[in-house]
C-alpha cells in the first residue's frame, strides 16, 4: 500500500513538473513575443515620428520662403505705387503682382503728329540760322595752334616726356617748340604758382582746354548715319546718334541747341 502511494506521489511530482515547465516555457515564448512586437511599434512609431519632424520642417521652409517672397513683392509694389503704367492685381489675400495697364490710344496720335512736324523741319535751314545769329567770337589761330600742339604731344611723346624730371620736361619742351607753340608754353607757365613744378600732362589739359574754348566748327548730331555725306563744309562735323529718333542736336562754341527727339533721355 505504501509503495502504490509513493509510486502515485511520484507520478503527480512529474506531472506538476511538465505542467509547470509547459506554463514556464508559454510564459517565457509569449513575452518575448510581446517584447519583439513592442519594439516593432516602437521602431515603426520612431519613423513615423521621424517622417512628420521632416515634412514639418518643409513645411517651416517653405512657409518662410514664401514670407520672404510676400515681402518683396509687396516692396515691388510699394515701388511701383505712383507710377502711371503699373497697378497691383490681387491675387491672393496677401499676394499682389504688378501688372502693366493699357497706355491711352492718344499717344500714339500725339507721337505721329510730332513725327510729322520733325520731318517738315528744314534741319539746314535750322544750321544756317544758329551760324547767322551766333558767328564765331574764339581765336582760330589759339584753336588752329593748340591743335598742332596736341597732336606733337601725342600719348606717346607725353609718356616720355613724365619719365624724366619736371625741369627737363620744361627744357626739352622750350627747346623743341617755336613760335605760338612756344608762345603757348609761356601761357601756361603763368598759371603756374611759385611753388608748383612743370608737368607736361598738365600742359596738355591747359590746351585741351584751349582748343575746346577756341573751337569753331559746329558738331551735328542726328538719327540719320548718311545725313552728313557730300559735306565739304570742315566747320560743320557731322555725327550720328542712335538716340536721336528725329530731328538733330548742334553743339556749337560750348552751348547746345537741341531740336530732336531722343528715344532715351538718359542717354547721350
Amino acid at each position: 500500500m505504501v509503495i502504490i502511494l509513493g509510486i502515485v506521489f511520484a507520478i503527480m511530482v512529474v506531472m506538476n513538473g511538465a505542467l509547470f515547465y509547459v506554463l514556464y516555457s508559454a510564459v517565457t515564448v509569449t513575452k518575448k513575443q510581446v517584447s519583439s512586437c513592442f519594439v516593432r511599434e516602437l521602431e515603426d512609431y520612431n519613423g513615423y515620428l521621424k517622417e512628420k519632424k521632416q515634412e514639418s520642417q518643409e513645411l517651416e521652409n517653405k512657409k518662410k520662403a514664401l514670407k520672404k517672397e510676400i515681402t518683396s513683392l509687396e516692396g515691388v509694389v510699394l515701388s511701383l505705387k505712383t507710377s502711371p503704367f503699373y497697378a497691383p492685381r490681387p491675387v491672393s489675400r496677401e499676394l499682389f503682382i504688378p501688372t502693366a495697364r493699357y497706355i491711352d490710344n492718344e499717344f500714339f496720335d500725339n507721337h505721329k503728329r510730332v513725327n510729322d512736324m520733325m520731318k517738315g523741319v528744314d534741319q539746314d535751314k535750322i544750321i544756317a540760322d544758329i551760324r547767322s545769329r551766333h558767328a564765331y567770337t574764339g581765336n582760330r589761330e589759339d584753336y588752329d595752334t593748340a591743335c598742332r600742339l596736341l597732336d606733337f604731344l601725342e600719348m606717346e611723346t607725353s609718356y616720355e616726356l613724365c619719365t624724366i624730371p619736371p625741369e627737363e620736361q620744361l627744357k626739352t619742351l622750350a627747346e623743341a617748340l617755336k613760335d605760338r607753340e612756344l608762345e603757348f608754353l609761356g601761357r601756361f607757365l603763368e598759371t603756374l604758382g611759385e611753388d608748383e613744378d612743370f608737368d607736361v600732362l598738365n600742359f596738355r589739359t591747359f590746351i585741351r582746354e584751349i582748343r575746346t574754348a577756341q573751337d569753331p566748327k559746329m558738331y551735328i548730331r542726328t538719327g540719320d548715319p548718311n545725313r552728313g555725306d557730300g559735306n565739304t563744309d570742315e566747320d560743320l562735323v557731322y555725327q550720328y546718334d542712335a538716340n536721336i529718333s528725329e530731328g538733330l542736336k548742334i553743339i556749337y562754341q560750348n552751348q547746345s541747341y537741341d531740336f530732336s527727339i531722343y528715344r532715351l533721355r538718359s542717354k547721350k
